[in-house]
């Protein structure tokens, strides 16, 4: 609890931001040398779109502005729909604390109409 408010806690693990650029240039050498991929497929650009896609997952200061966006795109509709806050001090681009909500699985809903 936070100031007696219920929260829910992203937290990434230590170093992996920091192990992505390694890793994928690790993966790429050992693609070149064991040939396994077909010619014609676009590894390169695969592996720049996978670098610039995990190194957003890991921001999570980036995910907290979406969120924030999020919460308040659905204020319109607050019988309907909630999205959880976020509470930014003790959030930062490796921790994401919000508020805890209860809810359902989304694939309870999925019957719903």
């Amino acid at each position: 609890m936070v100031d007696g408010t219920r929260v829910a806690l992203k937290v990434q693990y230590t170093g992996i931001s920091n192990s992505i650029d390694s890793d994928l240039d690790n993966f790429k050498m050992l693609v070149d040398v064991l040939g396994v991929f077909p010619r014609g497929l676009y590894i390169e650009e695969l592996i720049r779109v996978s670098r610039s896609e995990l190194h957003c997952e890991c921001d999570y200061e980036r995910e907290a502005a979406y969120q924030r966006k999020y919460h308040n795109a659905c204020i319109v509709a607050p019988s309907k729909y909630y999205a959880p806050k976020v509470i930014d001090h003790m959030s930062n681009k490796e921790i994401l604390c919000t508020e805890f909500v209860d809810g359902v699985e989304i694939d309870t809903l999925m019957g719903e109409p």
